[in-house]
């Protein structure tokens, strides 16, 4: 007879194997092209060899970077099935979309995605997830004047 504890463990183990390799194989994930966020680092090294496309794609899986895109997906559906969505003028919402946000000479297009835009008064809204720690940071910052990262 086996034992519901080992059975348990194969289980579990098997569970994280297929979630591992799932948020290992996303697109963000196996991305070597840079995108908007890239162009923004400070290490010139790794700024030519993305522009150079000659970065291998990241195999270790984030966790956090994985939960993020579960959490993008969830809301997306959530946001995508809103009432508001099936106003008689027209969506409320576009989610998850593709935009070209500028080009480099020798390199072309610099495309990017964003979570969510608000039609109506045309706010953009970038979705994060936070450690439990995170907010209580920002409340500090704020109340000392400083900004994000400040």
């Amino acid at each position: 007879m086996t034992d519901p504890a080992d059975t348990a463990a194969v289980i579990f183990d098997e569970l994280i194997d297929e979630i591992t390799h799932a948020a290992s194989h996303t697109d963000r994930n196996v991305q070597t092209r840079i995108g908007p966020s890239g162009m923004g680092v400070e290490c010139t090294r790794w700024l030519l060899h993305m522009l150079a496309e000659s970065i291998e794609a990241e195999g270790e899986v984030k966790w956090q970077a994985a939960v993020g895109t579960m959490m993008h997906t969830a809301l997306e559906k959530i946001m995508n099935e809103s009432v508001s969505q099936t106003r008689k003028d027209g969506p409320r919402w576009l989610t998850e979309r593709e935009i070209t946000v500028g080009q480099v000479v020798g390199i072309g297009d610099i495309t990017g995605h964003f979570d969510l835009l608000e039609l109506d008064t045309g706010t953009v809204i970038d979705w994060k997830t936070v450690s439990k720690s995170h907010p209580d940071k920002m409340q500090r910052d704020a109340r000392l004047g400083r900004g994000p990262g400040g």
